[in-house]
């Protein structure tokens, strides 16, 4: 943190540094044909209802919860 003054105002500032975390991805290979085919259809699902609300696909399901 640092303190400045600017037009005789004060002013602290901060500086954050974060790190991302990203957990594995999901593997959909351990998927047999059935599973697979329905995750993608899913997936298609999602899609078109992340389009109908006008929100982020990951907001309805990520593909983790998915699979």
């Amino acid at each position: 943190m640092e303190f400045f003054h600017k037009d005789q105002k004060h002013y602290w500032t901060v500086f954050l540094e974060y790190e991302s975390i990203h957990e594995n991805q999901p593997d959909n290979n351990t998927l047999n044909e059935a599973e697979r085919l329905f995750y993608q259809r899913l997936r298609e699902w999602r899609k078109e209802q992340a389009e109908k609300e006008g929100i982020p696909v990951f907001i309805i399901a990520n593909n983790k919860q998915l699979i």
